[in-house]
């Protein structure tokens, strides 16, 4: 039996729902945007928020979608920085412990693969190093991050604010999640758009029909 999967199909999809999701929450578009349709602009000026361009992102995992994330955030003139297993061929400053990636950096992306090897591995010692005035973006899998160690932090101020399209037992959110007005939550869209599933879809195809015609596949899981 032969096994494949649709690589680099969705890279730039998951990648740009990443920086929507990093702009959103430091811009606080949803508070904005209900503060603007509940007419209270008639009655007061927006609180300011945080300015995204010039800040340290760090990235946990810089594989596929990690480096297609990374090029979208040098157009903010970010430093970047990332951890991952081993050190990749790239030109972003390599962290060899997650706690210190999560110490020196203000935005933390999470895109690196789920499953018992990372489950929790952004728990409540990370997220303390993340600190006060940082920002946690999750487009991986929900399990990678400790929830209730996340809701607490966005409760008590440990952290800033979190862009989160995955969670723990989806399609279930914890009430107490939605209810924070520092945080950006979206139904797990990172590749939902018509061109990306179609592309998706076509690779599976593909795939099917070289297999029955040359007993080989297109994009094979070693």
């Amino acid at each position: 039996m032969k096994v494949t999967n649709t690589p680099d199909v969705l890279n730039d999809e998951v990648a740009d729902t990443a920086v929507a999701l990093t702009l959103c929450v430091y811009k606080n578009i949803s508070s904005a945007n209900n503060f603007l349709l509940e007419k209270k602009w008639l009655k007061s000026e927006f609180p300011l928020s945080k300015k995204f361009s010039g800040t340290k992102f760090g990235i946990l995992g810089m594989g596929r979608i990690g480096k297609t994330i990374a090029k979208r955030i040098e157009a903010f003139n970010c430093e970047i920085c990332y951890h991952s297993r081993n050190e990749k061929d790239v030109k972003y400053k390599f962290f060899s412990k997650l706690e210190e990636l999560a110490e020196y950096v203000d935005t933390l992306c999470v895109i690196t693969p789920g499953g018992e090897e990372t489950k929790h591995l952004v728990n409540s010692n990370i997220l303390q190093k993340l600190g006060k005035n940082g920002f946690l973006i999750n487009i991986a899998r929900g399990s990678v991050i400790d929830q209730q160690a996340l809701i607490h932090a966005l409760q008590n101020n440990i952290i800033c604010g979190a862009g989160l399209d995955v969670f723990e037992n989806e399609p279930n959110v914890p009430d107490n999640l939605m209810k924070l007005d520092n945080v950006i939550l979206t139904p797990h869209i990172g590749s939902a758009t018509v061109e990306t599933r179609y592309d998706m879809g076509k690779l599976v195809y593909d795939n099917v029909v070289k297999m029955l015609t040359t007993n080989s596949t297109i994009s094979p899981v070693n």
